[in-house]
C-alpha cells in the first residue's frame, strides 16, 4: 500500500515543480517574455565579446544586464 502512495506523492511533486510556460515576445513590459530575452541574445551572440575587450565594450556597452 504505501509503494503506491509514495509513487503518486513523487509524480505530484515532480508536476508541482514544473516551471511556468515560457511567455512570448508580446508579453508586458513588466514580465520577463521568453521571446524577447531570445532576441536579445541573438544580437550579444553575433560577435564573440571577451569580457574586457573593445568588442565587449561594443556590444554590451553599459546595458543593465540583471
Amino acid at each position: 500500500m504505501a509503494v503506491p502512495v509514495l509513487c503518486v506523492l513523487v509524480v505530484l511533486t515532480f508536476l508541482a515543480a514544473r516551471p511556468p510556460a515560457p511567455l512570448p515576445a508580446g508579453a508586458p513590459a513588466g514580465e520577463f517574455g521568453a521571446g524577447r530575452a531570445h532576441a536579445y541574445v541573438r544580437t550579444l551572440a553575433r560577435e564573440p565579446h571577451a569580457t574586457g575587450t573593445a568588442a565587449n565594450r561594443r556590444r554590451v556597452g553599459d546595458r543593465d544586464v540583471r
